[in-house]
Formats: C-alpha cells, structure tokens, sequence
C-alpha cells in the first residue's frame, strides 16, 4: 500500500456495508438541553474553529444566539415526526423506502446547519431548496397514496417517472392534509404562503441570484465573517422549519395526542401511528405552549385523529407483568440493547432502535437511476 492510498483509506470508510444508527431523547417530563452538534452527530474533530468557538458561546442572549437556540429546537421537533409515520402493509406494493423523501430532507437540513454553523453561506443557501422540495414530496406521496397506492412513488423513486412541479406540490399537499377542515383556514394559507415565499427565496441561490442577494454584496465583501449576513441565513433557516413543522403537524394532526403506548402494547404494536409524550414535549417547546393548545383544540375533532385514539382505547391495558415479559422478548430478540430497570429509559432505549430501522428501511430501495430529469423550477 503506498502513502496516498493509506492517507485515502484513513480519511474515507471503505467497504459497501450500509450503516444507521438510532437517537432518541429522553423528554417524557423534561425536553433535555443537548447541543445541536451534539443532536446532528457531528464529531467535534470534524468542526472549524469558527464552530467550536461559536457553540461554546452562552446561548441565552443575543440575536445570534437565540436565533441558534430556535434552530436547535426546530431540529429536534422536526425528528419527532419520524416516529409517526406509518407502515402498511400491502400486497403489490413495497415498503422499503417508503418515508426516503422525510429522511433525505433531515439530511440536507443537517447539512444546511453544518453549513452555517462553519460559515459556510452560500453552502447553508443552497440546501435549502431541496429541504423544502423533499419534506413536502413526503406529504404529497402519501396523499396520493389515498388514490393511487405508491406505484406512481416506486416509479419516481426509481428514475422511471417525473415528479410534478413544486407549485403542483404544495397546492396538493395544502389541499389534501387532514388539518385542512379543522384549522382556521387563514392560519392554513398563512403557512402555505411563508413556505412558498422561503421557497423561491432558497431558489435564487440554486439559479441566478440578484446583486442583492449575493452572499459577496451582504456580507460586504469576500470571505468576511459577516454578523449581518449570519443572521439572514439564520433567520431564513429558522423560517423554513417552523413552517415545516406546523405543516407536519398539520399533515399527522395524532402528533398533538400523545398516548402511552407501553401500556396497549409494551415494546411492540403497529409501526407509527402515534405519538408518545416525548414527542409531544419536544414538539411543544418549539412551537409554543399557547400555540399547541390552539391547533389541539381545532383538531380535536379531526377523524383522523378521533379514529386513531378510538383504535388505540380498544386495546385492553397491560400488566406490569406483561410489559416486563415483552421486554425480555425485545432485548432476546436485538442483545444490543443493554438491560435498564427505568421504564422510561427502557421507552428510550426501544425508540432509538427503531428509529435506526426506520433509517435503514428507508434507503431500502432499488437504486435510482442516473435520471436528474425530475428537477423542476
């Protein structure tokens, strides 16, 4: 082996093994304080000094710091919806890869914010069109599942069909999520509104962008660390995932109903459908107690989540003894997960494993032909 080839293969994982791995917090009474570094699994060796320095900063005053402290929570709350998403079972149709396009926008958002926090802008700008353009693309193919099963999903998936225009998009996911009868309707098309408004905001930097959209004219001049040109990356960051997450909300209304489902199922049960408690605290911090209550009290009466909590009820509760027994059965099923007494840190430990399958499910998937014909503007 010569020099080069040592420096590549310590620089670079070799093998074609894929790997995942599983985060879940711990937030049943109390969303815990976690760095976003720390959240997004960005090993410190990896980060500039300009990050380091900036992270280790106090974050409880200043416009920067508590722009910082909202993209942290915004990344955390946006995870949580991961937990929900369904898996069904249906006899001509795959489920491998079926939530690809929600994990692959949690990727370019981590990479946004990567970006930023190295003060890399221009890097930060231009991830976010896809971000938007994938977290919607989940919404809408399960729209559309209503109608046409995931076929016409596979076969975009698979490079064999093109995806609509992004305003074809957004029109179909704001006329088709459940929340659309039960939300007042101006606070829907407010939502619908500032997404699409960031949206073409993030399109300039994956075009032509104007003189005063220039990260060069903004940040006055080259390569200057630039507080102003910070925050307008920052704020447009925050933008797109507060709306991102009332959508979610919207779309998986059963996320403002958290259940306890230790005690209907143990460590087992359907795959999503609800929500726990932790999810609910961390989705909570982040948009706002009133505003939580707000949206609860307007969806309360949607059927979609009426049916879920009535299927939910039907389920006789467990024993203790039961819920012990189940999870001797997890933990002889996957000997990875070490043995804890502490039922929460138990709910956390099965989480964050199934969470680590989530992943691995969906990248799951025939590969994607070399087919870039499905970018629309």
């Amino acid at each position: 082996m010569d020099q080069s080839t040592g420096v590549i293969s310590k620089l670079f994982n070799s093998g074609s093994v894929q790997k995942f791995y599983g985060f879940a917090e711990n937030a049943y009474q109390k969303v815990p304080e976690i760095r976003i570094d720390k959240l997004m699994f960005w090993p410190e060796e990896q980060q500039s000094v300009f990050t380091k320095e900036l992270l280790e900063d106090d974050l409880s005053s200043g416009s920067v710091n508590k722009g910082l402290r909202i993209l942290r929570d915004g990344f955390q709350a946006y995870l949580q919806f991961q937990d929900i998403f369904e898996i069904t079972l249906q006899l001509d149709e795959p489920i491998k890869g079926r939530h690809y396009c929600f994990f692959e926008s949690i990727i370019y958002l981590r990479e946004a914010i990567i970006g930023l926090l190295s003060n890399r802008i221009l890097s930060c700008m231009t991830l976010t069109r896809p971000l938007i353009e994938l977290a919607h693309l989940h919404i809408y193919w399960r729209a559309m599942n209503d109608e046409r099963e995931y076929k016409r999903y596979y076969e975009w998936l698979k490079g064999e069909k093109h995806r609509s225009k992004f305003d074809s998009i957004i029109n179909e996911v704001f006329n088709r999520i459940p929340a659309r009868e039960y939300v007042n309707l101006r606070r829907i098309k407010a939502v619908k509104s500032r997404i699409h408004s960031a949206y073409l905001k993030s399109c300039s930097y994956n075009h032509s962008p104007r003189l005063n959209e220039s990260v060069v004219f903004q940040g006055n001049g080259m390569q200057q660390n630039s507080e102003s040109l910070f925050l307008y990356a920052l704020d447009h960051l925050n933008e797109i995932v507060r709306h991102l997450v009332i959508l979610y909300i919207f779309a998986y209304p059963v996320s403002l109903f958290p259940v306890n489902r230790a005690i209907k199922w143990g460590f087992g049960g359907p795959l999503g459908f609800f929500s726990d408690h932790s999810n609910y605290n961390v989705i909570k911090r982040f948009v706002g107690e009133d505003e939580i209550e707000n949206l609860s009290s307007q969806l309360s009466d949607c059927p979609e989540v009426i049916d879920l909590l009535d299927w939910y009820g039907d389920f006789p509760d467990l024993s203790d003894e039961q819920i012990e027994s189940d999870w001797q059965r997890l933990r002889n099923e996957n000997p990875s997960i070490k043995e804890v007494k502490e039922l929460v840190t138990r709910l956390v430990l099965e989480k964050a494993h199934l969470r680590s399958i989530r992943w691995m499910m969906g990248y799951s998937s025939p590969r994607a032909e070399q087919n870039r014909a499905d970018f629309s503007d």
